[in-house]
């Protein structure tokens, strides 16, 4: 629980008027200063307010008030001197923390004293106060204890030359290490920024190649839309003039001639294949026994002499034009008439 003098002393701070009295921007600050000091010393009865004067780096002074005191980490670490100071525009800015006994010993305490921890660089309020930034503070100390133990030897032992040689050393050593530790840490960083970039604009390159690929995709199937939307117009054309209503039921009707030599080449051609269609039937009919031997061989004889006339026909019509053409469409008719 907070003294009940510690609450007075508060009180008289934030009421005082005249030469003393605290500078403030804000019109409910000095309610938000008394109730966060209240709450800090019910756990923390060793940091106590008063008022100061405080100077900042371009000379100017002002009156502030400050929790002063020490911190006790634990009960077998010594006890650590700690100031906060409570700016005119506290809660939005955070306060100023200083540890005399530090010296830049700590990773998060520069050479002057005062605390960089990340807790007070990312200071928000309401979230932010004077509570957990103390608390905020043991849980460091507590990590690096080393360093605040080290700078109580050093004190406490600096009659003994030898002993202070040799921690005067040892701290030497520790800044040295976190020296390069933030060096190293600051080169990682900055390549782990420009891998990011990289990343960045191979994700837009990659995004930008799918884009097109798509695109250009979409253009190759309109396309072929509009291919085949063209094929299917030609095709129902055909099927039009080729329906059996419009050509009288007449098949010759649905194929078209150029002239009378392709219209000889298309007889001789459908005249051939239906007389070979003719003989494999017969063939089939001799099997079974369907038909004599002697009917067999007439008709036989019969379409043998009309086969001879068509393919009389093709080798008159080989080198006629019209037979090239149809021999570009079918290359079997070559490969079939080549033996005659």
């Amino acid at each position: 629980m907070a003294p009940e003098t510690s609450i007075e002393s508060v009180d008289a701070a934030l009421l005082c008027i005249g030469p003393v009295m605290l500078s403030c921007e804000e019109p409910n600050f000095k309610w938000i200063v008394r109730e966060h000091i209240i709450c800090l010393q019910y756990e923390y009865e060793h940091l106590v307010p008063s008022v100061d004067i405080f100077t900042y780096n371009d000379g100017r002074t002002v009156n502030l008030l400050n929790v002063n005191g020490f911190l006790q980490v634990s009960e077998c670490a010594s006890r650590i001197p700690l100031t906060i100071w409570i700016h005119q525009n506290y809660p939005n800015s955070p306060p100023s923390v200083v540890l005399p006994q530090a010296h830049g010993l700590h990773p998060f305490v520069d050479c002057t004293g005062v605390v960089t921890s990340e807790y007070l660089t990312t200071w928000t309020y309401p979230r932010s106060n004077l509570l957990d930034l103390v608390r905020n503070l043991v849980h460091l100390i507590a990590h690096h204890e080393a360093f605040f133990s080290s700078s109580d030897l050093l004190f406490s032992n600096s009659g003994d030359p030898i002993k202070l040689e040799i921690l005067e050393h040892l701290v030497a050593m520790l800044q040295s290490d976190v020296a390069a530790l933030q060096s190293k840490t600051e080169e990682d960083i900055k390549a782990l920024s420009g891998l990011q970039e990289e990343l960045v604009d191979r994700a837009a390159d990659i995004a930008t190649s799918i884009i097109l690929g798509v695109e250009n995709g979409r253009t190759s199937l309109k396309q072929r839309v509009l291919e085949m939307t063209e094929e299917a117009d030609m095709m129902a054309q055909s099927l039009r003039v080729c329906d059996p209503k419009s050509t009288g039921n007449k098949i010759e009707a649905a194929f078209e001639v150029e002239d009378m030599e392709a219209k000889n080449v298309l007889e001789s051609l459908a005249g051939e294949e239906a007389i070979e269609d003719v003989v494999y039937a017969l063939d089939k009919a001799i099997v079974e026994g369907v038909i004599s031997l002697a009917d067999y061989l007439k008709q036989v004889r019969i379409l043998s002499r009309e086969q001879f006339f068509y393919k009389a026909m093709f080798v008159n019509l080989r080198s006629s034009n019209a037979f090239q053409i149809c021999a570009e469409d079918f290359l079997w008719l070559l490969e079939r008439f080549d033996n005659i």
